[in-house]
């Protein structure tokens, strides 16, 4: 009898044979993390509401994930495909945890690196020392488009978008039809407040 062997899905394109070298260690790297660091506590975070974001920023930036693909400034310069393959993994785990080192190194440290010739923000030193004036450069930067405009380049380009605002706000902007909620597959916006279903908990 023939003794059948399980085939990882990915395996059937190939993947691995049109990348570099080192770029599979570096997706194997990100797996790793996502595996001992996200995947455990996932489902708890959501049930919670709840995700240490800070404390995951600082890990994957000591990962080298914030801006990997970026040259300079500390930054690990590694090519598009190694970030794609990282962004992968971490997509598999949690698609907001990939948006946080996407928009972080794509927007804006990308800002940094793009328009950042200026030697007070040459290293990551030199930026905390001068952290005021960085953040005068990256507002007048930042606050030269309407937020609507930064939103529709954001969402043309598929990066997740959406003007900063608090629940209050969510509820008094309202909804033009049914919004899913975690918990309650129809929650209405437009009742201009939280369904007593919710209050109840």
């Amino acid at each position: 009898m023939a003794q059948s062997r399980s085939i990882a899905p990915l395996a059937l394109f190939g993947v691995d044979t049109l990348v570099d070298p080192d770029e599979p260690a570096i997706r194997g790297t990100v797996r790793q993390f996502v595996g001992d660091r996200i995947a455990p506590h996932i489902s708890d975070w959501f049930e919670s509401g709840e995700i240490p974001a800070r404390e995951l920023a600082r890990d994957l930036g000591g990962l080298g994930l914030l801006g990997m693909h970026l040259e300079g400034y500390g930054c690990a310069g590694t090519s598009a495909t190694a970030y794609g393959l990282a962004c992968m993994e971490l997509e598999a785990a949690d698609s907001g945890l990939r948006s946080l080192v996407s928009v972080q190194g794509s927007l804006a440290m990308y800002a940094i690196w793009k328009h950042g010739s200026d030697p007070r923000f040459e290293t990551n030193a030199a930026r905390v020392a001068h952290r005021a004036e960085l953040v005068a450069v990256l507002k007048e930067r930042l606050m030269a488009d309407e937020a609507s405009a930064g939103e529709e380049k954001l969402s043309a380009r598929g990066v997740p978008a959406g003007q900063v605002g608090t629940v209050e706000t969510g509820f008094a902007r309202g909804s033009s039809g049914p919004r899913p909620d975690r918990r309650h597959a129809a929650t209405s916006l437009t009742t201009g407040g939280p369904p007593d279903s919710l209050l109840a908990q």
